[in-house]
């Protein structure tokens, strides 16, 4: 009996460990692309600049 709630808990802490690193990738992707729309903005802006 002990030894069944002890994987149990091992597992569900193992399955929380995964979604926090499943999270935090999410987060990076995201802040990943915001800094691409951003690179993306200032060369449009760059590029307007050079044609006036």
């Amino acid at each position: 009996m002990r030894r069944s709630s002890k994987r149990r808990r091992r597992k569900e802490e193992e399955e929380k460990e995964q979604e926090e690193v499943e999270e935090k990738k999410e987060e990076a992707a995201a802040a990943e692309k915001a800094e691409e729309v951003e690179e993306a903005e200032e060369k449009a802006e760059e590029a307007g600049r050079r044609k006036r």
